[in-house]
């Protein structure tokens, strides 16, 4: 999910990102996936996304 950049750089991945303005955090629950749909959507400009993909969840997984 898209949130505002409050570091110098990316948390998520640091050393991995440059110049990016904003960060990312991942929210892989049910309502966080949900949330990052309407937000995709929404950054989109109002094109209706019909399909929604997962990925990287073995991270997320890790560090749990």
């Amino acid at each position: 999910m898209r949130t505002p950049l409050t570091t110098p750089e990316p948390t998520l991945e640091p050393g991995v990102w440059q110049g990016l303005q904003h960060d990312a955090v991942q929210k892989i629950s049910y309502d966080g996936i949900l949330e990052c749909y309407e937000q995709g959507n929404e950054l989109l400009g109002g094109y209706d996304v019909k399909y929604v993909s997962v990925h990287d969840p073995d991270e997320y997984l890790a560090i749990a």
